[in-house]
């Protein structure tokens, strides 16, 4: 029983994009009762950083792609104004 509520602790930490390492700790924390709540969460506030920085870093290649895409007309025609940006390095943050 205790193994599965292990289990289902790390899983569900994993859904949150903990790492394995990451999950060690939590769990470490999970299992001491002497813990200090500050400790879990300053390791939450850091994951939300880090999945803000994601978040911005998958905008801008959103952004970037959308710009690749309206510039081609997306036609019969061989010319290919995205293949010539990803071809040439444009377009790199």
């Amino acid at each position: 029983e205790s193994d599965v509520a292990k289990l289902q602790f790390i899983g569900m930490a994993r859904r949150f994009n903990f790492s394995i390492d990451e999950c060690r700790e939590l769990l470490a924390l999970y299992e001491d009762r002497n813990r200090s709540s500050h400790d879990v969460k300053t390791l939450t506030m850091l994951k939300i950083k880090e999945i803000e920085n994601k978040i911005k870093e998958l905008q801008s290649l959103k952004d970037q792609l959308s710009h690749l895409a309206s510039g081609c007309d997306g036609d019969d025609r061989p010319d290919c104004p995205i293949l010539d940006a990803l071809s040439a390095g444009k377009g790199q943050s």
